[in-house]
């Protein structure tokens, strides 16, 4: 349905046509995916992960804002997730009785990775946000709703590289390989079994 716009006061009217506003919010939607894809690569705990299972991850990024010197956590608090910092820097300040010591994570640098694969960790220290700081979080709990349990996955995606770059196993496709990897069992041997 048109719609009729009738000037009151005088002005600049601008359009837009569906398409090219469709083009620009695309635009902007996957360079925000690729910079979240960017800041993951490196996180240790998700080097096992394809393309596809790392971009459904970006999907459930939630993004927050701190203030300089707010907190995050607290030492002892249970911990359920990883944080990337996308701007400013956190700190995190580990009391052993009458010792402290201060570890900062920079724009770029992750904390909390080894969160995503157990349910029973604690934050090592207090977490604080060193100037303004936007962090990227990944909850556990919604790495397992979308791709499952992480250690597994990896584990799974290793074995499909291994499979598939025997030639054997070419002409097979990805659920065809998957069965293939679930009817193996492991044997380990000693040295002169």
């Amino acid at each position: 349905t048109a719609a009729t716009v009738r000037c009151v006061a005088a002005g600049v009217l601008y359009a837009l046509d569906r398409a090219t506003f469709r083009a620009v919010l695309r635009r902007g939607v996957q360079s925000s995916m690729d910079r979240k894809l960017a800041l993951m690569r490196p996180v240790t705990e998700l080097e096992g992960l394809t393309q596809p299972q790392l971009l459904t991850l970006c999907s459930v990024l939630a993004e927050e804002l701190y203030a300089d010197g707010e907190q995050l956590h607290a030492q002892g608090s249970a911990a359920d997730s990883m944080l990337i910092v996308t701007d400013g820097a956190l700190v995190e300040h580990v009391k052993r009785g009458w010792r402290q010591t201060s570890t900062s994570v920079a724009a770029g640098e992750s904390m909390g990775g080894p969160h995503l694969l157990s349910d029973k960790c604690e934050w090592q220290g207090d977490i604080l946000a060193m100037g303004p700081t936007t962090v990227l979080r990944l909850k556990r709990s919604e790495l397992l709703e979308v791709i499952g349990d992480l250690a597994a996955k990896t584990l799974e995606n290793f074995q499909k590289r291994i499979l598939g770059s025997i030639e054997m196993f070419h002409a097979l496709s990805a659920s065809e390989l998957s069965v293939l990897l679930k009817a193996f069992s492991e044997r380990r041997f000693e040295s002169g079994q």
